[in-house]
Parts: structure tokens; sequence; C-alpha cells
């Protein structure tokens, strides 16, 4: 299984083109799990919001459009999953 945490910091676009990722973040203290499969796409609000994305058995591919504001430096921080989304 593939899985990676992060958190943007610019608003990002998501496109799968094949494979599924599920999508995972918590809200009111519930980890939320959004499963996405090819031709579904998602936008992350980003700005510190933290969240985790899991690859199907298949694995997955897809696009990430980053909204960037002029002179940004990173995108991306690495973070741990959400507490919710950990067990």
């Amino acid at each position: 299984m593939f899985s990676f945490s992060t958190y943007d910091s610019v608003r990002t676009f998501r496109r799968v083109c094949t494979g599924s990722v599920t999508y995972e973040d918590a809200q009111a203290n519930v980890c939320r799990q959004t499963t996405y499969n090819p031709g579904e796409g998602f936008v992350d609000r980003g700005f510190g919001h933290v969240h985790r994305a899991i690859a199907g058995p298949d694995g997955v591919d897809f696009y990430v459009v980053y909204l960037l504001p002029r002179g940004s430096v990173t995108h991306v921080i690495p973070a741990t999953a959400p507490p919710e989304c950990s067990s």
C-alpha cells in the first residue's frame, strides 16, 4: 500500500487517470474517506489542511494542479496523517 500525508500551502485540483485513490481527512474528530476512480477528481482546500492519500490495490496515477502565488517557495509540506485517520 502506498500512502502519503501532506498539507499543501495552496489550493490544489487533482484528477485520477488510472487506478484509484482514497482521500482521507478529519472533520469534527471523524476520519472521512472518499475513493476516487479514473475520470474523477477533487479539490484540496490547502492552506494547512492535513490529509492523507492511499493508492488503491492497482496503484494510482493522477494529475495535480497547484495554484501558486508568484514567488512561492514550496507548495507541499510533509505531515503525519490526521490522528482520526491513523488507526
